[in-house]
């Protein structure tokens, strides 16, 4: 097949080059925090921005390069709902965590019940009848 169509192996190789790359990109581009902070660094330094805007705000309600109150606002608003979906992934992630540790397990048990009666199967049928069970073994 390389000697008639070398170019489908060459096309082939540079789809699996670019996928991988691509795949490569989206984990890096969706690992990297905004301004290279982690979420929680970045929370908490929000926090501190917005206490400062409104100890300055309070105090001669002359905010900074006119943000306003409403913005100041929105911005407590948008990091509570922040904080509130952070905690509510992270109760997911653990409910997943269990989820998966009880899967495995169930699983386990079923490969090993399913090994069981597949061996007894083979020992006391006769081979010609193995498909029926779905085995395709030979011996």
């Amino acid at each position: 097949m390389s000697k008639c169509c070398p170019f489908l192996i060459r096309d082939s190789l540079k789809q699996r080059v670019f996928i991988r790359n691509r795949v490569f990109i989206y984990k890096t581009i969706t690992n990297m925090s905004i301004f290279g902070k982690s979420d929680a660094d970045f929370i908490s330094e929000a926090r501190v921005m917005i206490d400062a805007l409104n100890r300055i705000g309070s105090a001669t309600d002359n905010y900074p390069m006119g943000l306003g109150r409403t913005f100041v606002d929105e911005f407590t608003a948008t990091r509570e709902k922040v904080v509130a979906y952070t905690s509510e992934k992270e109760k997911l992630n653990a409910e997943l965590t269990a989820k998966t540790m009880q899967l495995d397990d169930e699983m386990r048990k079923m490969k090993k019940l399913y090994s069981e009666a597949k061996e007894r199967v083979k020992q006391d049928v006769p081979q010609e009848q193995w498909e029926q069970f779905g085995i395709d073994d030979k011996k």
